[in-house]
């Protein structure tokens, strides 16, 4: 293991350049280690302080971070720069950059692709963006593949075994909300997905590396509290926690697996989205399948229903039923009025909607817990018929966020004292 002065690499990167078995190359925020025998010792290449003196485009500014790209060449970042030498004896061109302005947070070369490399670039007074490089780290490209106005962005980092998925973290800007960022298309701009990452307040989440194997496996290390503490996710952040219980909890989304075989039960629903999902891409109609279910439903105030040997009923009621117009107001209350018509629902503002902030804070919960909305509206039925939209996903992606999205409506509502249901027409008009 690496050290200097009793430091541990804090921010690394490990190349093994090919054809030299026995060498490694190491870049970490105290300068580029490289040894010759597989680790049994190490040499400096680059220091920081010789790296100042060689440079003076660099002189003062502090060293933030090396990377080391998959042709053995190596990034330097520092402050708003990032230069690149092609030799591990310290020479280093004028940085071509990013420009004046953002500060480099943080950035990844990819392990399979010399050209490519991502940044991501923090603005004042906050948020930041997410940019790459095809040309291995001399310039970047000026479209943004991800951007956020409210949110710190902390790392980014590329997966060996499937270069197309790509993770970033981020933390808001109370300090309370930690996302693990997720795209499978290689960053493209619209195709990230965030995750909640269970940290404690004032806390700060950074990918530590993607499993080599395994895109799925993330190590995650958090930052700030009594002590550093290392989270890991084998789902590629599916896991978050549940933001109802009063003790914190864990809610897991995975698969299905028969106890006695071992083998994936064929049953479970996943398995069969799955195997839908490799079925598409093994008769090369397609790569990936989008879907983007518009789910509907109804926030009701009362839902009364049974059964016995001679009767047999079901009875709703909501404050906003159009049914309700002649009501006299209860325990001193009023009736407003703010009844929507029948049929005349569709995209009413406050007051006559009066669930805009119980959708708000439903929307807002299922972003922490990794499922992005699109918009929400009133719908065209009275009595609270509603529309929440997810952005589209693949088919396995899509369902868990479908059930995500009805364990969060359901849960809000019970918070205000209503009830959610996703029946079709529980109310004729």
């Amino acid at each position: 293991m690496a050290w200097a002065n009793g430091a541990f690499p804090d921010e690394f990167s490990i190349h093994f350049p090919p054809g030299a078995p026995s060498r490694i190359l190491i870049g970490a925020n105290f300068g580029l280690l490289v040894t010759e025998d597989a680790g049994a010792t190490w040499r400096y290449s680059c220091e920081p302080w010789v790296v100042l003196g060689s440079s003076a485009a660099l002189s003062d500014v502090p060293v933030l971070f090396y990377q080391v790209t998959a042709d053995g060449s190596a990034l330097l970042a520092a402050g708003t720069e990032i230069t690149r030498s092609t030799d591990t004896a310290c020479t280093w061109p004028p940085s071509t950059g990013l420009g004046a302005g953002p500060v480099i947070l943080d950035m990844f070369a990819s392990p399979t692709d010399a050209s490519l490399v991502f940044a991501a670039v923090g603005v004042a007074p906050q948020g930041g963006y997410i940019v790459a490089s095809h040309d291995g780290g001399k310039t970047f490209d000026a479209a943004r593949l991800y951007e956020t106005t409210t949110d710190l962005l902390t790392g980014i980092e590329s997966s060996r075994s499937q270069p197309s998925t790509v993770y970033a973290t981020s933390l808001s800007s109370s300090g309370t909300d930690a996302k693990l960022l997720q795209s499978t298309s290689s960053g493209a701009a619209g195709t990230w997905t965030p995750h909640s990452i269970p940290t404690a307040p004032d806390t700060q989440p950074r990918i530590m590396a993607v499993d080599p194997a395994d895109a799925n496996t993330v190590y995650l290390r958090v930052l700030g509290g009594t002590s550093d503490a290392v989270v890991i996710t084998t789902d590629g952040g599916r896991t978050f926690q549940d933001p109802f219980t009063t003790v914190p909890t864990l809610s897991i989304i995975c698969d299905v697996k028969d106890p006695v075989t071992g083998q994936m039960y064929s049953r479970d629903p996943r398995h069969v989205a799955k195997k839908a999902e490799a079925y598409l891409k093994s008769t090369g109609i397609a790569e990936k399948a989008y879907f983007g279910p518009e789910a509907e439903f109804y926030i009701l105030d009362s839902v009364r229903f049974d059964q016995g040997y001679n009767f047999g009923y079901y009875h709703i009621d909501s404050e906003e039923g159009f049914w309700n117009s002649g009501k006299e107001g209860i325990n001193g209350s009023k009736n407003l009025g703010y009844k929507p018509r029948y049929k005349e629902g569709y995209f009413p503002v406050p007051p006559m909607d009066s669930l805009q902030d119980i959708r708000s804070e439903m929307m807002l919960t299922l972003e922490r817990v990794g499922v992005p909305v699109e918009v929400h509206h009133h719908e065209v039925g009275t009595a609270g018929q509603t529309e929440i939209d997810m952005r589209f996903d693949s088919l396995t992606r899509i369902a868990d966020n479908m059930m995500k999205y009805k364990y969060v409506t359901k849960n809000v509502a019970v918070r205000h004292g209503k009830t959610v249901t996703f029946m079709p027409k529980p109310i004729f008009q």
